[in-house]
């Protein structure tokens, strides 16, 4: 999915939700069929939000990984091929292990329910 209509999405769960709440707030039966209806529709909308938000973490690790590879790539070259370059190249390295250790970061704090 595009980032731009998941955000969009993201958006509107996220309106359906505080409009919910907003409505359950107003409830004064907590037992009544139509605040019941909005407690499903509040777990099923914040299921999906969390749904969204999941799936966008699981694209920027993926591409925080994929940088941090590009780069650890063309260290490895720059500090092969390229004297001049090695200033540079330690630079760029640890850009790339910042990438890395982000990415394995929230990887693992997603897949442990963290995020």
């Amino acid at each position: 999915m595009a980032n731009t209509e998941r955000l969009n999405t993201l958006q509107f769960v996220k309106d359906a939700i505080d409009a919910v709440s907003q409505k359950q707030d107003s409830i004064d039966d907590k037992q009544s069929g139509e605040y019941r209806a909005l407690q499903r529709a509040y777990i099923i909308l914040t299921t999906a939000e969390d749904q969204l938000v999941y799936e966008d973490m699981v694209d920027v690790v993926s591409k925080l990984e994929s940088a941090a590879n590009k780069l650890n790539d063309l260290v490895k070259q720059m500090n092969k091929d390229l004297d001049g370059l090695k200033t540079v190249a330690k630079v760029i390295d640890k850009a790339a292990t910042a990438l890395g250790t982000l990415a394995e970061i929230v990887s693992k704090a997603a897949s442990a329910g963290i995020l």
